[in-house]
């Protein structure tokens, strides 16, 4: 204890009630746990699906940190891709490879 110190243990065990832990007590001693791995599995789709949805509109977007992001708007499909810079040339290859994605029979789905 120090001397003449006006602030009691009471007064130490009140303020972390009220304020929490010290945060820079705890900065670098908490460690992140590994996340679960993702497992894709190949889904054949009916060819009346396929057909059903063979004009799709797609729409495209390009976020802050260089992904093209794009949509088919009937099938709610979905698809990011990271780039290495926003040229025109990227962005075209990049959705290219989606529509070659879409036009395949089989898509990936996470399960």
């Amino acid at each position: 204890m120090i001397r003449n110190c006006p602030v009691t243990k009471a007064d130490i065990i009140l303020a972390e009630d009220i304020f929490g832990a010290n945060i820079g007590a705890l900065q670098g001693k908490t460690v992140r746990k590994k996340s679960t791995r993702v497992v894709t599995t190949i889904h054949e789709l009916p060819t009346e699906i396929i057909e059903h949805h063979r004009n799709v509109t797609l729409e495209a977007d390009i976020n802050e940190i260089p992904f093209v992001i794009t949509t088919s708007r009937s099938i709610h499909f979905y698809t990011a891709k990271l780039i290495k810079n926003e040229k025109s040339a990227t962005i075209a290859t990049s959705i290219k490879q989606v529509i070659q994605l879409r036009a395949k029979p089989t898509w990936r789905r996470a399960i």
